[in-house]
């Protein structure tokens, strides 16, 4: 009966690792990679080419902010990627 009892606790910790993995990291993850890419695409967009000022400045702003990693906090304090999962 021990034994059956630590194999349910074990099957059941394993399975709740599994759905934070799959449910919350590794999406997070990707919209934290798409978020970074943002940037990076604005800077290798031909954005010196715009015919206004405005435009230009606007799409130097979006390559400033791409400067700080976009990350997904949960209650405040914890981050949620896939470097925290493990």
């Amino acid at each position: 009966e021990s034994v059956r009892q630590s194999l349910k606790s074990i099957t059941y910790t394993i399975n709740g690792l599994l759905q934070y993995i799959i449910c919350y990291c590794i999406p997070a993850q990707i919209i934290s990679n798409q978020a970074d890419e943002v940037a990076t695409s604005a800077y290798f967009s031909k954005w010196y080419e715009r015919p206004t000022k405005l435009a230009k400045t606007a799409v130097l702003m979006i390559i400033a902010n791409g400067q700080i990693p976009a990350t997904i906090i949960a209650c405040g304090f914890m981050k949620i990627n896939m470097e925290s999962c493990l």
